[in-house]
């Protein structure tokens, strides 16, 4: 019989490194007319990881069906009802991020909200992640 690997390990949500990441504020809009508004509210940057906070305004029950990025899919993602708004808070490796990261939210309503991250909004926050 053919041998069987054990899958690999998922890596998880580190919110133990998240209490002592540095937080950056952001407030970068993105959603077309008649949609809900996404806002990139924050990123946190640690040792290993980044986390972006993103808020869906105004949601009512739609939620994010999938976090991509030019590395692939994010699995690393967190989401909660945040009064009427959801916050969705996004994990990535850090030493994967530079100045061509690109993050797309997908909502289950249809909506797609795409956030790059070398715009003049994050310049300070790329400053200290590419040294």
């Amino acid at each position: 019989p053919p041998i069987s690997l054990p899958p690999a390990p998922a890596r998880a949500f580190d919110t133990e490194a998240l209490k002592g990441a540095k937080a950056v504020s952001i407030g970068r809009r993105e959603g077309l007319p008649g949609e809900p508004e996404m806002v990139l509210d924050t990123a946190f940057t640690g040792t290993q990881s980044v986390w972006l906070r993103f808020n869906l305004r105004s949601a009512g029950s739609d939620r994010v069906s999938s976090v991509s990025w030019e590395g692939g899919d994010i699995g690393d993602y967190v989401q909660e009802p945040a009064g009427k708004d959801v916050r969705i808070l996004v994990q990535l490796p850090k030493s994967k991020v530079n100045r061509r990261t690109r993050v797309t939210l997908k909502t289950k309503s249809g909506g797609t909200y795409r956030f790059a991250l070398s715009s003049g909004t994050f310049t300070d926050f790329l400053k200290g992640l590419v040294r």
